[in-house]
This record gives C-alpha cells, structure tokens and sequence, in this order.
C-alpha cells in the first residue's frame, strides 16, 4: 500500500505541523495573557484619568473661591485705606501727639501690632482663605 518513505514523511510532516502547531498555541496563549493585563492596566488608566479630572475640577472650583476671596479682601482693604486717609486727613496729628504723646505712642503701637498679627496671619502657607482676619478697626478709627 504506502510506501515506507511515504509512511516516514507523512510521520514527519504531522510532527512538524504538531510542534508548529503547538508553538503557536503557546504564542496566542501567551497573547492572550498580554491582552488581558494590557485591558486591566488600561481600565485603571481610566480609573486615574477620571480621578485626575474631578481633581483638577474641584482645583478650579478652589481657584475660583480663592480669587473670589482675594477680591474681597482688596475690596475691603481699599475701603479701609481711603478710611484712614480720610481720617488722618481731617486730624491734625502734630499739635495731638504735642498734646497726648503717650495716648498716641499707645495707640499707634496697637495698631501696628495689629497690623503685624494680620501680616503673619495672611502670609502663613496654612492660612486657609475661609479664616477671618481679626483686624483692630476701631483702633484704627480712633486715629
């Protein structure tokens, strides 16, 4: 029937293609394998992109709080500088400290404290914008 060199090749072929066969099982095994932890490193990419996102609109929302704030303070810090402009303007501060040099010392001295507490406190990295500022004005108005 078949010859044994017919018999030998075939033999030969089929363990060929089984060995080659099998190497590819192995390869699209491992294929898969890679595909899988590519899809899992993929989905926690996007676990981090949309984290990162809501950070980043939360930051905005902070920004914008904060300029907010800023705002207002140099609002406020405007009116109370034209204030005492004013009022220094309408005082004639020479013949007062002639007058009252120790009520004067006094009551500058408080208010540069004053002054000095508010500078550490505005310019402390932990100050934290919702904080009120304890600002002596009637110290101030009374100059």
């Amino acid at each position: 029937m078949f010859s044994k060199e017919i018999i030998i090749v075939a033999t030969v072929f089929i363990l060929v293609s089984g060995g080659i066969s099998w190497g590819f099982y192995r390869t699209n095994q491992k294929l898969k394998e890679n595909l899988i932890e590519t899809e899992l490193r993929v989905e926690n990419l996007s676990d981090t992109v949309i984290d990162m996102e809501h950070s980043r609109s939360n930051m905005i929302t902070s920004i914008i709080e904060i300029n907010r704030d800023i705002n207002q303070i140099s609002t406020e810090t405007a009116e109370n500088k034209n204030h005492i402009t004013q009022t220094l303007g309408e005082h004639d501060l020479r013949k007062m400290v002639e007058k009252k040099a120790s009520l004067v010392t006094r009551i500058v001295n408080r208010a540069v404290k004053s002054t000095m507490t508010t500078l550490e406190e505005i310019t402390d990295p932990d100050f934290i914008t919702k904080r009120e500022i304890a600002v002596d004005v009637e110290a101030l108005k009374k100059l």
